[in-house]
């Protein structure tokens, strides 16, 4: 079981929650209505904007750059804000992968304990497997840290290219629905058809983890 030191979890955990908070207050404050029309006029500095932010937030997991991502879907729509969040991703994860690729134990060892850096470094990947691996490492991630299973993948040395294809797959499968399912409620104000979605999504992302990481073959 992949166990993350409590400073770093709690640290993450406290950025994310004061970024909800804040999100949460721009919101309902009467200057919001502005927001529509200003994001209209400067969209595209604003797709780029959200593209170096979410880049960023992958490099350095403290800063959540998908909530950025996630705030514009009133004003952009859920398309374009999925596409910057892909974008930023694939951009984001060939970073966090060069990095690890090169400074990798260094860098895992300050957020992972002991045990954990001996089960990820003990980890072989056949050449046939790596996207798959890859695929499935990051599906697994993705409602944790998913940027963890990016340096994993460096620190691996698993193939840039295997890696890259198996990211972008696991990215559209909970992508797409996630960037929907929040639209709706968006649209709707009204955050039970989320829950439905995300009922149905979780277990699926439990059942998945536990048949692939529970068990020691990944050769």
């Amino acid at each position: 079981m992949i166990k993350i030191h409590k400073r770093s979890l709690l640290f993450i955990t406290l950025v994310c929650i004061l970024t909800v908070l804040g999100y949460s207050w721009l919101i309902n404050q009467p200057f919001s209505q502005q927001l529509g029309g200003f994001t209209q006029t400067h969209k595209y500095s604003l797709l780029g904007i959200l593209v170096v932010v979410k880049v960023i937030g992958l490099v350095w997991p403290p800063l959540p750059g998908g909530i950025f991502n996630l705030a514009v879907i009133p004003f952009l729509g859920w398309q374009l804000a999925y596409l910057t969040d892909l974008v930023g991703t694939i951009v984001g994860a060939g970073f966090c992968y060069l990095i690890a690729k090169r400074w990798g134990r260094k860098l895992l060892n300050n957020i992972f304990d002991e045990k954990t850096m001996e089960k990820i470094t003990a980890i072989k990947v056949k050449g046939n497997r790596q996207t798959e691996f890859s695929f499935v490492m990051t599906v697994t991630s993705r409602l944790i840290m998913t940027e963890f299973s990016y340096y994993t993948a460096g620190l691996l040395k698993i193939n840039f290219g295997r890696f890259i294809v198996g990211a972008v797959g696991s990215h559209i499968l909970l992508g797409i629905p996630s960037y929907y399912l929040m639209s709706v409620m968006f649209e709707t104000k009204s955050v039970y058809l989320g829950l439905i979605g995300w009922i149905i999504i979780i277990p699926l992302w439990l059942k998945i983890k536990e048949r692939y990481f529970e068990k020691n073959d990944v050769q």
